[in-house]
Order: C-alpha cells, then sequence, then structure tokens
C-alpha cells in the first residue's frame, strides 16, 4: 500500500459506499488531485530532470491511474450494480493494456 494507486481505490470505494457514486469522485479526487496538480505546477522548475527515467515512469503512471479512474468511474456509471472484484479485474486488465502501450 505504499503506492498511490492502492489509497486512491480505497478512498473511493470507501467514498462509494458513504455517498455513492459521488462520494467516489469526491473522496478518489480528495486523494488523487492535491499530488498531481503539485506535479502539473511545479513541473516548470523540474524540466531540468525531464530526460530522468524515474520522472518519466512517475508521469506515466499517473497518467494511467488516471485514464484507469475515469474509464472505472463511467463503468460504475453506466452499470450501478457492477461487483467490485469484476471492476477490480477489468482495471488490472486495463492497467496491464495500458502498461504494454508505454
Amino acid at each position: 500500500m505504499i503506492t498511490p494507486g492502492p489509497i486512491v481505490i480505497t478512498s473511493g470505494f470507501i467514498g462509494y459506499l458513504v455517498a455513492g457514486p459521488l462520494g467516489a469522485t469526491a473522496a478518489a479526487l480528495a486523494v488523487f488531485l492535491p499530488p498531481y496538480l503539485l506535479v502539473i505546477f511545479d513541473a516548470p522548475y523540474y524540466r531540468r530532470f525531464a530526460q530522468n527515467r524515474h520522472v518519466k515512469t512517475f508521469v506515466q503512471g499517473m497518467t494511467t491511474v488516471a485514464a484507469i479512474a475515469l474509464i472505472s468511474f463511467a463503468l460504475l456509471l453506466g452499470f450501478k450494480k457492477m461487483p467490485e472484484p469484476i471492476l477490480i479485474a477489468l482495471a488490472g486488465i486495463g492497467g496491464v493494456a495500458l502498461h504494454d502501450r508505454a
């Protein structure tokens, strides 16, 4: 649980249990958005690190997490009674597919 993915997923799940899709969105954004915005706004100051493979990997990972979160949210909106294990499996498949493209 030291990576941001499980933390965002857990907060989104708890938000969903407490307040439905709106709660899931609010909770996931509250956990995900601050560090992501920090990266975006501080990017001009870190241009000298742009070629660093660790920085590139981090940005690709955050983009992948954002894409999976949006797709998961869309699935939850489309299929109100989707079981969590199926959503988790689909997110995993999506993560593998997005990772292979990077």
